[in-house]
C-alpha cells in the first residue's frame, strides 16, 4: 500500500504543476475559474490523502519488522512471571490485531490499518474524480462520455471495497 499510495501522491503532483500550468496561460471565465479551483482542490486532497496513507502503511511495515523482537522480548517477560507460553499459531488468531496483542505486540495497529485503507480509498476517489472533471473541461462531449464509463467500469473495484 505505501508504494501505490506513494506513486499516486507523487503523480499528483505532476498532475498539479500541469493544471496550474495550463489555468495560468488559459485566460478562462468565471465558470472555467471554478472549474479549475475544484481541480485544484481535488488535487491537493487527493496529494494529502495518498501521502497519509504512506505514512500508515510505512508504520504499519516498521511495527511487522519489529514483530519477531518484541514476540521474542514478551515470551521472555511471560516466562519470567510464571506464566505459561503458549506457541504462536497461525489458525488460532482470527485477524493481524488480535495475534500482535496475544504475544505482546499491542498498540494501535488497528488504527493504522484503517487509517490506511480510508485515506487510499478517498485519494484514489479524489484522483478519479479529479480526471473526469479534467476531461470534462477539456475534451469533447463524447470522449467524455465514453472516458467516465469506462472510469466508472474499471473502478468497481474501489466500490465494492468500501461496502464490503
Amino acid at each position: 500500500m505505501a508504494v501505490v499510495a506513494t506513486l499516486l501522491a507523487s503523480t499528483e503532483g505532476v498532475f498539479l504543476s500541469i493544471i496550474k500550468s495550463s489555468s495560468q496561460s488559459d485566460q478562462s471565465s468565471s465558470g472555467d475559474a471554478k472549474q479549475m479551483r475544484a481541480m485544484v482542490i481535488l488535487t491537493y486532497l487527493a496529494i494529502i490523502f495518498n501521502i497519509g496513507a504512506s505514512w500508515s502503511a510505512l508504520r504499519m511495515i516498521d511495527g511487522l519488522g519489529k514483530m519477531t523482537f518484541q514476540v521474542a522480548k514478551h515470551k521472555n517477560n511471560r516466562i519470567s512471571t510464571g506464566e505459561i507460553v503458549e506457541q504462536f499459531r497461525l489458525e488460532k488468531v482470527r485477524d493481524v490485531a488480535q495475534g500482535m496483542r496475544q504475544h505482546g505486540i499491542s498498540g494501535i495497529w488497528t488504527f493504522f490499518s484503517w487509517h490506511c485503507f480510508i485515506s487510499l480509498c478517498l485519494g484514489s476517489l479524489c484522483v478519479l474524480a479529479q480526471i473526469l472533471l479534467y476531461i470534462w473541461i477539456n475534451e469533447d462531449v463524447l470522449v467524455a462520455i465514453t472516458v467516465t464509463v469506462l472510469a466508472f467500469m474499471t473502478s468497481i473495484p474501489i466500490f465494492l471495497t468500501l461496502i464490503m
